[in-house]
């Protein structure tokens, strides 16, 4: 009996603190995503953001499979596998998803209930973020600071 009481104990425990050390090892991954990416070469990852902004045509567009064909229409949705022809510097940052718009091009580097993504602008176009990295390249994690979000471009 003793020894049945000790595994609900033990059960009980885990169930409460599955949920803790599911949203602790949450921020320590946001946190790391961070690091890497205030760390990163950004003038890299520019130049490949509007490499790839400037082929958008020849990439494959999983706009369908992402079920995106209203909102992100006349967008190119590149969903994993990335296609080798995908400039190296952002197929090294392992995004979700790439989203390809006129001006600019969205990398979704969201782990789980956090929205992490990098912005890369063409040059001259309207920028907006939450945090600038360099002139062209922004970090996008909530708000945006100014109006030109990438999500309500047309």
């Amino acid at each position: 009996m003793k020894n049945r009481n000790r595994w609900l104990v033990v059960l009980a425990l885990g169930l409460v603190a599955s949920p803790i050390l599911l949203l602790i090892l949450s921020l320590v991954d946001f946190q790391s995503r961070l690091n890497k990416l205030r760390h990163a070469d950004h003038a890299r990852i520019l130049a490949a953001c509007r490499q790839t902004i400037a082929e958008r045509s020849s990439y494959r567009n999983d706009n369908a499979k992402w079920g995106g064909e209203l909102l992100y229409q006349d967008k190119v949705v590149i969903l994993p596998p990335l296609p080798d022809s995908l400039p190296s510097a952002i197929r090294e940052l392992h995004p979700k998803d790439v989203v390809i718009f006129d001006s600019s091009v969205v990398l979704n580097l969201s782990p789980p209930f956090r929205r992490v993504a990098l912005v890369g602008y063409k040059s001259g176009a309207q920028q907006a973020g939450s945090l600038k990295y360099i002139d062209g390249l922004w970090l996008l994690t909530g708000p945006v600071v100014r109006d030109g979000d990438v999500q309500r471009e047309k």
